[in-house]
């Protein structure tokens, strides 16, 4: 007769529970890579047995607690063995199964990104962890090793802004924009009122430069001697405000200035391929402002593009 799905469900339970057994006890005795083995089979068990469609509300089942149980524990194997890559693979399924409520999943992913050298992704998961169990030993001591690592080496900028920004500084960049008499005189129109620009509405600062605001312009750049070209479109103020808050850099929902890496990207979660993408409106409408006005309209980005200065 053929067996029930219902059978085939508990059988699998079943199944599953005593290769996650065997590759426990591996893993005590120190043979992650025969562990490996025996998780797999779980997850091999598990994954045709997952309730269909995505619903916050309801409870895990035990095959998908089984599964995280299993991602979880080959992570650690994958830890333990130097297979950073594989590890923050395994940990962070772990955590979306569990629909992140498995702490040790989250905690692992990020010590595993540690490991591979991106603190931001790991700082990201550290303070996940952190949300869900405020005092996690491991937690807090790993949030402090990122945190120092972050200081130590802070990410670079990405390549494609950072040889622009070195233009803008060195002033190896033209612009068809600057040149212009609606430009320059738009620009001695807002340096003669000088308004307190930190404490400005933004709205209120786009009135100096409505003339040229939404046109496209072009701009050429010396990279290593050859001249590049963008074609940008000049944001206004306050566009250059609301693109602060939406996390224009490489990680997500970060923020970051000038001298942080992915500055001026299109934050990762809103790109087809989910990476960031350089946006040149955005860039340098900043740079531009930067340039003749003197700032660039968010303090933190003006104190980073002094340091820049200094340090080039």
């Amino acid at each position: 007769s053929m067996a029930t799905p219902e059978f085939l469900k508990s059988r699998a339970l079943a199944d599953g529970e005593t290769a996650k057994d065997a590759g426990n006890k591996l893993f005590k005795q120190k043979k992650y890579q025969e562990a490996i083995e025996k998780y797999t089979q779980v997850t091999q068990l598990m994954v045709k047995h997952l309730p269909g469609g995505y619903d916050p509300e309801r409870a895990l089942s035990n095959h998908e607690m089984l599964l995280v149980t299993a991602l979880s524990n080959r992570s650690q194997c994958h830890l333990n063995l130097g297979d950073y890559h594989r590890a923050q693979q395994d940990a962070a399924q772990a955590a979306m199964f569990s629909k992140r409520t498995h702490v040790k999943s989250i905690y692992r992913a990020a010590l595993a990104f540690t490991k591979l050298g991106d603190n931001p992704s790991a700082l990201e998961f550290v303070d996940e962890v952190l949300a869900l169990s405020p005092h996690n030993a491991a937690a807090i001591k790993l949030k402090q090793i990122v945190e120092r690592k972050m200081k130590k080496n802070p990410p670079k900028c990405a390549p494609f802004v950072d040889d622009r920004i070195k233009c803008v500084i060195s002033d190896e960049f033209r612009c068809d924009l600057t040149t212009g008499e609606t430009f320059k005189k738009a620009i001695k129109k807002f340096k003669d009122s000088a308004p307190d620009v930190p404490a400005a509405d933004p709205f209120e600062l786009n009135q100096y430069f409505n003339s040229f605001v939404g046109d496209r312009y072009t701009v050429e750049w010396n990279h290593n001697g050859v001249w590049e070209k963008d074609v940008f479109k000049m944001q206004d103020v306050s566009g250059i405000d609301t693109y602060k808050d939406m996390g224009c850099s490489s990680v997500d929902g970060k923020g970051g200035g000038p001298a942080d890496y992915g500055f001026a990207s299109v934050s990762q979660s809103h790109t087809h391929d989910g990476e960031p993408h350089f946006d040149a409106n955005l860039f340098w409408s900043v740079m531009i402002y930067w340039k003749y006005c003197g700032t660039t309209f968010v303090a933190e980005w003006d104190k980073q593009m002094a340091d820049l200065s200094k340090a080039k």
